[in-house]
């Protein structure tokens, strides 16, 4: 997820503001979360940007469960991000396919924002 949205920053260059939504478990949480890592990565690469990260999730969260958590999808819906990067379980990602077609892909796009 961290080198996909690292790439994404690059696309989302050209803006001297960056939100970035991560939705994730508790794999998003090493070395300190993927959101400040890549917040760290993203602000050296690109003089001038500034990135505001935000994190939803907890411990073995799937993307299915997200997508059906009305917290989680609220926050999703709405916006106020340039890019949502997802994190699913790395044993179940098959599981979450449907909710990233269903609800994240779709808000991504309503909000014109990236989907990593």
């Amino acid at each position: 997820a961290l080198a996909t949205a690292a790439a994404l920053a690059a696309a989302g260059a050209a803006a001297e503001e960056q939100r970035v939504l991560f939705l994730g478990n508790s794999f998003s949480f090493v070395s300190g979360g993927v959101w400040t890592q890549y917040k760290t990565i993203a602000e050296a690469c690109i003089p001038g940007l500034h990135v505001t990260t935000t994190f939803k999730g907890q411990g073995a969260e799937t993307l299915h469960e997200a997508g059906n958590d009305p917290a989680t999808v609220s926050q999703v819906r709405g916006g106020g991000y340039d890019i949502l990067v997802l994190q699913d379980q790395s044993e179940l990602a098959e599981e979450g396919y449907d909710e990233v077609k269903k609800v994240f892909a779709p808000e991504a796009a309503r909000h014109n924002a990236l989907l990593g």
